[in-house]
């Protein structure tokens, strides 16, 4: 009963992160801007701004979120960090738990990346897509254990925008530096 309420609370903050559609207005971005979050920094993309502060609004959790300036169906890409303390559970549970929790938003079952390290900490990851407010939409999401808080990135985007995406969200976790 412990590990699954460990798997379900671990989970609990891959949702919110997800729900987040930043097709706001554009702005003047910095280029190359460098956020520096608690116990964590990365630079974000060229060509995307800082969008947490409208984010905040309907998803307090998210720490941080940026979105790009280019929109396809008036869809910006965007990505956001939710983080939290969580004992740590296993990866594979974490997987289990973070594929479960998207089946209904999924076109088909999430697929699993390769474990990888962010800054060297062990990470896991997905990717699917499905359609939100109309738009047919492709996430990639990444998590990583860090001084006892789970880490959640996800990046989502219109699905002719997904190689691109993928490229941007590469260099944010390249450029991710924990503290």
């Amino acid at each position: 009963m412990r590990s699954r309420r460990l798997a379900i609370a671990a989970s609990s903050a891959i949702l919110p992160a997800l729900s987040l559609v930043a097709c706001g207005s554009s702005g003047d971005g910095e280029e190359g801007q460098t956020y520096s979050g608690d116990g964590y920094s990365f630079t974000a993309p060229s060509g995307f701004e800082d969008a947490t502060e409208e984010v905040k609004k309907s998803s307090p959790q998210v720490e941080v979120a940026f979105r790009s300036d280019d929109k396809v169906d008036e869809f910006s890409t965007n990505f956001n960090v939710v983080h939290g303390s969580q004992q740590k559970i296993g990866m594979k549970r974490l997987q289990r738990s973070m594929s479960a929790q998207v089946a209904g938003m999924a076109d088909k079952p999430p697929e699993a990346f390769d474990r990888f390290k962010i800054d060297g900490e062990s990470a896991i990851g997905q990717s699917f897509t499905g359609e939100q407010g109309g738009v047919d939409v492709a996430f990639r999401q990444y998590a990583a254990f860090h001084s006892k808080e789970l880490f959640v990135i996800t990046v989502t985007s219109h699905v002719d925008e997904a190689g691109s995406a993928e490229s941007h969200i590469g260099n944010v976790l390249d450029s991710w530096s924990w503290e």
